[in-house]
């Protein structure tokens, strides 16, 4: 869900070093994200060790960073916000974990795409009204609507106005399809495995 916010800070910051810190279980995903010079990976089995943690602080302020973007706003991306050295830190007001930011934003608890939120989480830095093709959510929910701006149906329009027709709702409900789909086939699967076992 990182991937247009990536894409919107690459094109903004063209010649700058940006890196990711993820845990280790996204770290494979990312390692293929084009829009990165790096993925600093965070082990979450290592993390209680006092010297591992001492260890990503290191990692994460020798690379000297002029700027540190919090998408997440929990305490462990928090804690790695306020050690990383970075001269600006931006993250959500969170009542305890806003005092380790010093570029505070409201966070809007409005339902919506996750894309969505780390682009709008975007503009505050002047980064704004960026759409993108892989950020159709026609494509993946096959709804037809229709688009305010050029008055078709089902089609590739990528303008916020008509992906803003496309609910989380909606969204979800195609999740749950899949997932019932993907429950059933497994199911088969197996039932036709312990079928030809039994042969």
């Amino acid at each position: 869900m990182c991937t247009p916010a990536l894409r919107a800070l690459r094109s903004r910051y063209k010649d700058s070093y940006i890196a990711f810190l993820t845990e280790k279980e996204s770290s494979d995903l990312l390692s293929l994200n084009p829009y990165l010079n790096e993925v600093i990976v965070l082990d979450r089995e290592r993390y209680r060790s006092p010297l591992y943690s001492v260890k990503k602080t290191w990692e994460v302020r020798k690379s000297s960073f002029d700027l540190v973007i919090d998408f997440f706003g929990n305490p462990r991306s928090a804690y790695f916000s306020c050690l990383s050295g970075a001269k600006h830190r931006l993250g959500y007001d969170h009542p305890l974990r806003k005092y380790f930011y010093n570029m505070i934003i409201k966070e809007d608890k409005t339902p919506k795409y996750a894309a969505q939120s780390r682009l709008d989480f975007l503009k505050n830095l002047g980064i704004g009204n960026w759409t993108y093709p892989d950020f159709s959510r026609q494509k993946f929910v096959k709804k037809e609507v229709d688009c305010p701006d050029c008055e078709k149906i089902k089609h590739s329009c990528t303008k916020l106005s008509c992906l803003d027709l496309i609910t989380v709702e909606d969204v979800q409900k195609t999740f749950t399809e899949l997932l019932s789909q993907l429950k059933e086939k497994t199911k088969l699967e197996k039932l036709e495995h312990i079928a030809v076992d039994q042969r």
